[in-house]
């Protein structure tokens, strides 16, 4: 009963990932030949977005999130577009985030949404305010 229940859990955020994201790429993460995890990302005229990195825990602490994070900076760095994630506030994967350079650009609650924007990108400021 827990494997269908799992099963649904899957099937209904991998349906609202589609529509949320239609762009998205589902990549398995291997290591060892083994499998070792998945991220999904999707990639529009305006940004690169990871919707989801999960490593799976005998593989953690390996620098395997790393590895994948600097591959899709790189990418962003290419095209010039920033490089998002949304993470749990809570989430201990944030301090990788912030290790890697990302930067908060909206929280709430539950949710910080982080971006990247490489070297040669700059990041939306808010106006410049003077007083006249």
């Amino acid at each position: 009963m827990a494997e269908q229940i799992l099963h649904m859990q899957w099937r209904a955020q991998t349906q609202a990932y589609q529509q949320q994201f239609p762009h998205m790429k589902h990549c398995i993460i291997f290591a060892d030949k083994k499998k070792a995890g998945r991220i999904i990302v999707d990639q529009t005229q305006n940004e690169i977005h990871v919707v989801d990195i999960s490593v799976l825990p005998a593989f953690r602490n390996q620098g395997i999130g790393t590895h994948l994070l600097r591959e899709w900076q790189r990418e962003a760095s290419e095209t010039e577009m920033p490089l998002t994630l949304s993470v749990y506030a809570s989430n201990p994967a944030r301090r990788l985030y912030d290790r890697l350079g990302f930067s908060v650009s909206f929280t709430d609650d539950l949710y910080v949404r982080m971006q990247w924007c490489g070297e040669n990108q700059t990041t939306a400021k808010e106006p410049e305010k003077k007083e006249v």
